[in-house]
């Protein structure tokens, strides 16, 4: 018996460890049908950035559970959520150099996820990833380290 028809994953919880987001989606998302390009690699991490620090995240060089890189060339899904233990609000934005805008405007745009929060973007035909065009920041302006917990599907 295959799976067909389109999943809708809701993630509760908080650090919810790699292993959970990583092998068990990849695993479903690979026999989704309905992402038209075959949505087939996941990206998660527990990002920890430094007071007052910027970590960057390169769509096309990051790597997943199994250690190969996304080469992403569209986005499907992406999942933002902070633990309750932030000691205030992560930005989130494209990069000053090759600024992945996704479902952004334009470059200009930013979130704010604040502690304890989630955003989801899903888009079941994707969002373009390029050269010039595959970079994100999450950046900390608190004095204290914060955590954002990212999962990105794509193909």
């Amino acid at each position: 018996m295959a799976f067909s028809g389109r999943l809708t994953i809701i993630a509760r919880g908080e650090n919810t460890p790699a292993g959970l987001y990583s092998n068990n989606v990849r695993a479903l998302v690979e026999h989704d049908a309905a992402y038209a390009d075959a949505a087939a690699k996941t990206y998660y991490a527990a990002v920890s950035i430094a007071g007052s620090s910027t970590e960057s995240l390169d769509l096309t060089t990051a790597t997943d559970a199994f250690g190969a890189a996304l080469g992403a060339s569209k986005v499907y899904t992406v999942l933002l959520e902070t633990p309750t233990t932030n000691g205030g609000n992560v930005g989130v934005s494209p990069s000053a150099s090759n600024g992945w805008t996704g479902w952004l405007a334009d470059a200009s745009d930013k979130l704010k996820i604040g502690a304890g929060s989630r955003a989801l973007f899903d888009s079941a035909a994707g969002v373009a990833v390029s050269s010039s065009s595959r970079s994100l920041d999450f950046v900390n302006a608190t004095g204290s380290a914060q955590v954002i917990n990212v999962l990105i599907i794509c193909s």
